[in-house]
């Protein structure tokens, strides 16, 4: 395990890895972390992906235990993210010879599972989706709901809504949002549709073997849980546990019975340090998400013996990723897993004990990247497939001098942040400004307001 005296860094490791006291498991885990990271590579794409393999095995290592700490007899592995982490978590456990509970791929998404999820067509329920993506149209928020346009976009038109592709600014004051979701008929075909479209989940949950579970234990990259919370609400299995890379959950929905944990952050825990690692969600969502496409839904196949599969929407432009600088990245990944496979899977140390040295690497990127790594970013673009559907870039996008002039001038620096803020990677923008100290000054400021 011990790691090639290259780097100051690493000398300082393998030193402090040799010392008694609370500070030992640190410097094993940094040792371990920094064997993989640091090996040099031959782009900066794979450079980072050599980085990610690092937050994603660990990850996977926690899985292990976790299932083993917590008596999980059946792994659900939730697409797309779950993809990558299943093959890793399988790869891991050969290599240090653990045991694994029986793992299976689900094919599932938000889209697929929301409308399944619904109790009713309330203000309520659909506030689910609101507070994320507010000011949605007619037509996007039945989009989201999975409801059929034509169908539910006559009947809103029957409601007085006449532009269905008009922003809705106020959902609580919007008269004909408030006719739609008390008609009877909206009421009578939305059941329907709810309910046809829980009897297909249900179905091939079942098939899954969803329901045989004693425990069951489901992993995802994050963020919110929320298909965690969907798929509880529609079809519950005796016992449910989610593990994920970095959670900020919505308590509401944790219940008796169904639980969940974030293990590089989560945002109960009230850790600012772990907090950080939100600031730069799309880099592990981009890179840890499957080629096959989103899931829209499920259908009953006649071909198949009536077994009910995903059906799958594909994206071009998700495709032409994977096969560009995606590609470069992704065999960084494999790159560092095939060294840690090597040391043996990081064998003797727990993901709880790498945990603390795989933040401290993981903070370093998201808060204080390299001007090159901030740089290489804007080569990305992630296809958001539900609430907003469009496609996420990382350039700064605004102007400067708009933002100057548009307003008064002993505001403007704040109409500055606040645009910053509203980035996907706000240090990286920071970054990319070439201001010194920048990145030093955001983190104070970052730091600063969330200790009030």
């Amino acid at each position: 395990m011990s790691a090639a005296p290259g780097s100051l860094a690493q000398r300082l490791a393998s030193r402090f890895a040799c010392r008694d006291g609370g500070a030992r498991d640190y410097w094993r885990g940094m040792e371990a972390v920094l064997s993989v990271a640091t090996t040099r590579a031959d782009d900066e794409h794979r450079a980072l992906g050599r980085l990610l393999s690092v937050p994603f095995a660990a990850f996977a290592i926690h899985v292990l235990d976790e299932s083993r700490r917590l008596g999980i007899d059946r792994l659900y592995f939730l697409a797309r993210e779950g993809a990558v982490f299943m093959r890793i978590c399988r790869r891991l456990a050969r290599a240090r010879g653990d045991a694994m509970p029986r793992a299976t791929y689900l094919g599932a998404s938000r889209a697929s599972t929301f409308l399944p999820s619904m109790r009713d067509l309330s203000l309520g329920e659909i506030a689910r989706v609101w507070y994320q993506y507010p000011r949605q149209s007619f037509s996007r928020l039945l989009r989201n709901l999975s409801l059929d346009a034509d169908v539910f976009g006559a009947h809103a038109r029957r409601c007085g809504v006449g532009d269905l592709d008009a922003p809705i600014n106020n959902l609580l004051a919007h008269a004909g949002l408030a006719r739609f979701l008390t008609d009877d008929c909206v009421r009578r075909d939305f059941v329907a549709a709810r309910d046809r479209a829980r009897e297909l989940l249900a179905a091939y949950l079942r098939e899954r073997g969803w329901f045989d579970a004693t425990f069951a234990g489901i992993v995802d990259v994050g963020w919110k849980g929320s298909m965690q919370t969907n798929l509880w609400r529609a079809a519950a299995p005796a016992r449910l546990h989610g593990m994920y890379l970095a959670l900020s959950p919505i308590v509401s929905d944790d219940v008796p019975g169904c639980s969940r944990a974030g293990f590089l952050a989560d945002t109960r825990a009230d850790d600012w340090a772990q907090d950080q690692v939100l600031l730069n969600g799309p880099v592990f969502e981009m890179f840890a998400t499957a080629r096959h496409g989103s899931v829209r839904g499920y259908e009953r196949r006649s071909d198949r013996g009536g077994r009910v599969r995903p059906v799958v929407e594909h994206h071009a432009e998700e495709a032409e990723n994977f096969r560009g600088v995606f590609a470069r990245v992704h065999r960084g990944i494999d790159d560092g897993l095939c060294m840690i496979a090597r040391m043996g899977g990081w064998r003797g140390l727990s993901g709880v004990e790498l945990r603390p040295a795989v933040l401290d690497l993981v903070r370093r990127y998201v808060v204080y990247p390299t001007r090159r790594e901030a740089d290489l970013f804007t080569s990305y673009s992630h296809v958001e497939n539900f609430g907003v559907y469009e496609t996420a870039r990382y350039e700064f996008t605004e102007s400067i001098g708009r933002l100057i002039s548009s307003g008064p001038v002993a505001s403007a620096l704040q109409r500055i942040r606040d645009a910053v803020l509203r980035h996907l990677w706000p240090p990286g923008v920071v970054r990319r400004s070439g201001v010194p100290l920048a990145n030093a000054l955001l983190d104070a400021e970052l730091t600063r307001r969330a200790r009030r």
